[in-house]
Protein backbone atom coordinates (compact mmCIF):
# COMPACT_ATOMS: atom_id res chain seq x y z
CA UNK A 1 0.00 0.00 0.00
CA UNK A 2 1.26 3.43 -0.90
CA UNK A 3 -0.23 6.92 -0.60
CA UNK A 4 -0.97 8.84 -3.79
CA UNK A 5 -1.64 12.53 -4.42
CA UNK A 6 -2.54 13.67 -7.94
CA UNK A 7 -0.40 16.76 -8.57
CA UNK A 8 -2.72 18.31 -11.15
CA UNK A 9 -5.62 18.37 -8.64
CA UNK A 10 -3.93 20.28 -5.79
CA UNK A 11 -5.76 23.43 -4.69
CA UNK A 12 -5.06 25.85 -1.85
CA UNK A 13 -8.27 27.30 -0.43
CA UNK A 14 -8.98 30.65 1.18
CA UNK A 15 -9.49 28.78 4.46
CA UNK A 16 -5.82 27.62 4.34
CA UNK A 17 -6.67 24.02 3.46
CA UNK A 18 -5.14 22.01 0.66
CA UNK A 19 -7.39 19.70 -1.29
CA UNK A 20 -6.48 17.16 -3.95
CA UNK A 21 -7.18 13.69 -5.20
CA UNK A 22 -5.71 11.43 -2.51
CA UNK A 23 -5.98 7.67 -2.17
CA UNK A 24 -4.17 4.53 -1.13
CA UNK A 25 -2.98 2.13 -3.81
CA UNK A 26 -3.04 -1.51 -2.81
CA UNK A 27 -1.84 -4.40 -4.97
CA UNK A 28 -5.21 -4.93 -6.65
CA UNK A 29 -7.25 -1.75 -6.09
CA UNK A 30 -7.34 1.86 -4.88
CA UNK A 31 -9.04 2.98 -1.68
CA UNK A 32 -11.44 4.72 -1.37
CA UNK A 33 -10.99 5.06 -5.17
CA UNK A 34 -8.58 6.70 -7.56
CA UNK A 35 -10.59 9.93 -7.84
CA UNK A 36 -11.18 10.55 -4.11
CA UNK A 37 -10.97 14.27 -3.30
CA UNK A 38 -10.05 15.24 0.26
CA UNK A 39 -8.07 17.65 2.44
CA UNK A 40 -4.76 16.00 1.63
CA UNK A 41 -2.37 17.87 3.92
CA UNK A 42 -4.76 17.53 6.88
CA UNK A 43 -5.24 13.83 6.14
CA UNK A 44 -1.46 13.26 6.07
CA UNK A 45 -1.01 15.15 9.33
CA UNK A 46 -3.61 12.97 11.05
CA UNK A 47 -2.23 9.76 9.57
CA UNK A 48 1.35 10.46 10.57
CA UNK A 49 0.26 11.50 14.06
CA UNK A 50 -1.73 8.26 14.49
CA UNK A 51 1.09 6.13 13.10
CA UNK A 52 3.33 7.22 15.97
CA UNK A 53 1.38 4.68 18.08
CA UNK A 54 1.35 1.80 15.59
CA UNK A 55 4.09 -0.11 17.42
CA UNK A 56 1.90 -0.45 20.53
CA UNK A 57 -1.69 -0.54 19.25
CA UNK A 58 -3.94 -0.72 16.21
CA UNK A 59 -4.42 2.73 14.66
CA UNK A 60 -7.07 4.18 12.36
CA UNK A 61 -6.17 6.26 9.33
CA UNK A 62 -9.28 8.29 8.55
CA UNK A 63 -10.10 10.25 5.46
CA UNK A 64 -11.60 13.64 6.34
CA UNK A 65 -14.44 13.36 3.87
CA UNK A 66 -16.73 10.36 3.90
CA UNK A 67 -16.85 7.31 6.13
CA UNK A 68 -13.61 5.65 4.98
CA UNK A 69 -10.76 4.44 7.14
CA UNK A 70 -7.83 2.06 7.08
CA UNK A 71 -6.92 0.14 10.21
CA UNK A 72 -3.19 -0.50 10.65
CA UNK A 73 -2.12 -3.27 12.98
CA UNK A 74 1.26 -4.76 13.88
CA UNK A 75 1.33 -8.51 14.40
CA UNK A 76 4.69 -9.90 15.41
CA UNK A 77 7.12 -8.30 12.94
CA UNK A 78 4.50 -7.61 10.25
CA UNK A 79 2.05 -4.77 9.60
CA UNK A 80 -1.40 -5.19 8.09
CA UNK A 81 -3.75 -2.65 6.54
CA UNK A 82 -7.51 -3.26 6.57
CA UNK A 83 -9.89 -1.08 4.56
CA UNK A 84 -13.30 -0.20 5.98
CA UNK A 85 -15.97 1.68 4.03
CA UNK A 86 -17.77 2.74 7.20
CA UNK A 87 -15.76 4.01 10.17
CA UNK A 88 -18.69 3.32 12.50
CA UNK A 89 -19.56 -0.25 11.46
CA UNK A 90 -15.85 -1.01 10.82
CA UNK A 91 -16.65 -3.86 8.43
CA UNK A 92 -13.40 -4.90 6.76
CA UNK A 93 -13.49 -4.97 2.95
CA UNK A 94 -9.89 -5.94 2.33
CA UNK A 95 -6.76 -6.74 4.34
CA UNK A 96 -3.23 -6.77 3.01
CA UNK A 97 0.24 -7.00 4.48
CA UNK A 98 1.86 -3.57 4.59
CA UNK A 99 5.45 -2.59 3.97
CA UNK A 100 5.47 0.21 6.54
CA UNK A 101 8.74 1.73 5.37
CA UNK A 102 7.49 1.92 1.79
CA UNK A 103 4.19 3.44 2.98
CA UNK A 104 5.94 6.13 5.02
CA UNK A 105 8.26 6.87 2.11
CA UNK A 106 5.22 7.32 -0.13
CA UNK A 107 3.90 9.95 2.29
CA UNK A 108 7.24 11.81 2.01
CA UNK A 109 6.76 11.71 -1.75
CA UNK A 110 3.22 13.06 -1.53
CA UNK A 111 4.36 15.91 0.72
CA UNK A 112 7.00 16.86 -1.86
CA UNK A 113 4.40 16.82 -4.63
CA UNK A 114 2.24 19.20 -2.58
CA UNK A 115 5.19 21.42 -1.66
CA UNK A 116 6.29 21.73 -5.29
CA UNK A 117 2.83 22.32 -6.74
CA UNK A 118 2.38 25.54 -8.69
CA UNK A 119 -1.04 25.85 -7.04
CA UNK A 120 0.49 26.55 -3.61
CA UNK A 121 3.23 28.90 -4.82
CA UNK A 122 1.57 32.01 -3.41
CA UNK A 123 1.23 30.33 -0.02
CA UNK A 124 4.61 28.59 0.12
CA UNK A 125 5.56 29.76 3.62
CA UNK A 126 2.31 28.46 5.17
CA UNK A 127 2.53 25.19 3.24
CA UNK A 128 6.19 24.67 4.17
CA UNK A 129 5.44 25.19 7.88
CA UNK A 130 2.65 22.60 7.79
CA UNK A 131 4.75 20.12 5.85
CA UNK A 132 7.75 20.55 8.19
CA UNK A 133 5.56 19.63 11.18
CA UNK A 134 4.45 16.49 9.39
CA UNK A 135 8.00 15.60 8.34
CA UNK A 136 9.26 15.87 11.93
CA UNK A 137 6.65 13.32 13.04
CA UNK A 138 7.31 11.20 9.97
CA UNK A 139 11.05 11.11 10.72
CA UNK A 140 10.30 9.86 14.26
CA UNK A 141 7.97 7.19 12.87
CA UNK A 142 10.60 6.04 10.37
CA UNK A 143 13.19 5.78 13.14
CA UNK A 144 10.80 3.77 15.34
CA UNK A 145 9.94 1.39 12.51
CA UNK A 146 13.62 0.95 11.57
CA UNK A 147 14.53 0.19 15.17
CA UNK A 148 11.79 -2.42 15.52
CA UNK A 149 12.42 -4.53 12.44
Amino acid sequence: MIAIVEANTIKYSKSNLITSVIYLRFKSFCFPDDVWYDFSLSVFYDWVYCLSDVMIREVDLDFWEGPYLVKIKKQNEHFFASCCDDKFERKVLHTEELDMKKFLESIYGCLNIIRNSDNVAGFQKEVDLKIEKIILMLDKNMAAIAGAV
